[in-house]
């Protein structure tokens, strides 16, 4: 089993508190990272809550994960990622939204490989189209920090080949 330093990042949310409570459950999350997370000692958080209502409100408390210590959490880009949410609830066109999301994925990703390689982290797990530039970085500044991209819709197919060639072979999953 591997046993080095683990770091899951996702400036967003997707499913990567999974990744990170399941990797917190065997002991091998050092740290998660990523841009908006509801962090008791986040006063940016605090105070955009105030102004927030409803489903923004809601949608910002869940930005938790009670499996993993709030000082296993760093953030990145905070203010421009509640920007980001905001512009998702406000930019029904999504040329905007899309265009800043890039913008704060990059300097996310950018901040992100600054800290893997001054913290001599081992291991990313990082998450499709957020992972570009990180592994980038990394494959140039620290080869041999391993480099793991999950994906939050992989392919069925693919999938299922996999879980066939197991079966046959008498593996386990």
């Amino acid at each position: 089993m591997y046993d080095g330093k683990i770091l899951v990042a996702h400036p967003g949310k997707q499913h990567s508190f999974r990744v990170a409570t399941a990797l917190q459950h065997h002991n091998m999350l050092e740290a998660y990272a990523t841009t908006v997370y509801d962090k008791d000692s986040s006063v940016l958080m605090r105070l955009s809550k105030i102004f927030m209502r409803g489903d923004l409100l809601h949608s910002a408390k869940k930005r938790k994960c009670p499996d993993v210590e709030d000082k296993k959490i760093i953030q990145f880009e905070e203010f421009r990622g509640l920007i980001l949410l905001a512009l998702i609830r406000i930019d029904k066109g999504q040329k905007l939204q899309k265009w800043y999301n890039k913008y704060v994925s990059c300097k996310f990703q950018r901040k992100l490989a600054k800290y893997i390689i001054n913290h001599k982290i081992e291991a990313v797990i990082s998450y499709d189209s957020n992972s570009d530039f990180l592994f980038e970085i990394l494959s140039k500044k620290a080869p041999d920090v391993v480099r793991i991209i999950d994906n939050a819709a992989p392919c069925r197919n693919f999938l299922y080949k996999i879980y066939n060639e197991k079966m046959e072979s008498g593996g386990v999953l």
